[in-house]
């Protein structure tokens, strides 16, 4: 595939527009609101004013609808519906249509780019997320950890050596004056080819900078994964390779730009299927390192999938009782397929380490019949505040405990006391 030159702006240049998303079609003619668009128009229809165009989506599924005083938008990933003016936006959510400014997040609200919460908004859900299951996950784990001030997090992100990615210290310094970051996702294309797989994501960027201004920029961002079933050790992970980005001048529309961001290659990206939590089937990729549970179904995802490589990237580099990686894979060639159920997660703060206890049950096909094990995994993650020099270390697993049990057993109890003793 043709690849695309990086433009690898400071942080003080990747901001961009109070407003931004996809390009819209071409104005519909006697346009409507439909479903939960209606419902959000009919409860303010003041605010909203009338369509402009019929609702249309992006590359990953997102809906929006152009209206005469900004634009409604449909998140797929969490149902929810909202609709901005360009500087505040009104989400209609569990305790009706609520008022917020663009550049935050209700507690209750999906909130993955980890935007400021609305104070008195209630308890917000933790806003680590580290995802590198597929290129929008990615780009928003780039994003959460850009507003979070976690840089050597988001220069994790890129791949080692990625041309004109500058020293760490360089692209940390680009951000200072970063104070809210956003992205919006146009149609995403995918290419393949000798075991190595790219996606182009066109994106809008926008940012509010610490003096309270903003500015525009679009970009064609190419992520690359080599196939991960046939990758060594150390695995690599889902990256950026390259950014093309250009400044949108002030009072120019850049959803008008974002089609024609990224050089034409490849095919559209479809939707991703809505999977259950729980689900570490073969049949999906899960790369997910956002808290102790998600790394356990991404490591049994990988043994799933036979990506010895990929699952034991997800132990800390010395754990305890880790063997050398071809005893490590070879331990695995009997099995067909693990079920992981986990129990309550226990997990401590302090000194700027975190710790997960998680208590599992394992339930194993093998060749040789069904096995089944309860026990419990410590992970651990160093402050990403603190973490200052590259490579930036997840939360990676730091021992386990197995016990094999009978199957058939009624493992709730077991997993109630199975992280007992463990530091």
């Amino acid at each position: 595939m043709k690849r695309l030159r990086l433009v690898l702006l400071p942080a003080l240049l990747l901001v961009l527009a109070l407003v931004a998303f996809p390009a819209a079609p071409v104005g519909a003619a006697n346009c409507t609101f439909v479903l939960g668009f209606k419902t959000l128009h009919d409860l303010i229809p003041g605010i909203v004013g009338n369509c402009v165009t019929d609702e249309y989506h992006d590359g990953v599924g997102n809906g929006y609808q152009q209206t005469v005083n900004g634009l409604m938008q449909w998140r797929k990933s969490d149902n929810w519906t909202a609709f901005t003016n360009g500087y505040q936006t009104w989400v209609n959510g569990p305790f009706g249509v609520r008022q917020r400014l663009n550049t935050q997040r209700f507690a209750w609200e999906a909130n993955r780019e980890g935007l400021p919460v609305v104070p008195g908004s209630g308890t917000p859900p933790s806003l680590y997320y580290d995802d590198r299951s597929n290129a929008e996950a990615l780009m928003l784990s780039w994003v959460n950890a850009l507003n979070q001030k976690q840089y050597l997090r988001a220069y994790s992100y890129w791949e080692p050596g990625a041309a004109g990615l500058p020293p760490f210290p360089q692209f940390e310094q680009g951000y200072q004056n970063t104070a809210t970051t956003q992205i919006s996702f146009g149609q995403m294309t995918e290419d393949a080819g000798a075991g190595q797989f790219y996606t182009n994501v066109p994106v809008i960027l926008t940012s509010q900078l610490t003096n309270g201004t903003f500015q525009t920029f679009v970009g064609c961002y190419t992520l690359h994964l080599a196939n991960p079933g046939i990758q060594g050790v150390p695995f690599q992970s889902l990256g950026i390779r390259s950014a093309n980005v250009q400044q949108v001048a002030a009072g120019q529309d850049p959803s008008a730009l974002l089609g024609a961001i990224c050089a034409p290659a490849g095919s559209p990206v479809a939707p991703l299927p809505v999977y259950a939590p729980g689900d570490i089937s073969a049949t999906r990729y899960l790369d997910d390192r956002s808290d102790g549970v998600q790394v356990l179904r991404s490591l049994f995802n990988a043994v799933n999938r036979k990506e010895y490589a990929r699952a034991y990237g997800y132990w800390e580099p010395g754990a305890i009782g880790l063997p050398p990686f071809p005893q490590f894979e070879q331990g695995y060639q009997n099995t067909q397929s693990v079920q992981l159920t986990t129990g309550a997660v226990k997990t401590d703060v302090g000194a700027g380490q975190t710790y997960y206890r998680v208590p599992v049950t394992l339930v194993a096909q093998t060749t040789g019949g069904q096995q089944t094990f309860v026990g419990c995994y410590v992970l651990h993650l160093g402050s990403p505040y603190a973490q200052a020099t590259p490579p930036y270390q997840p939360i990676g697993i730091r021992q386990a405990k197995l016990t094999q049990v009978a199957n058939g057993t009624n493992t709730a109890p077991l997993m109630a006391t199975a992280c007992q003793g463990l530091p």
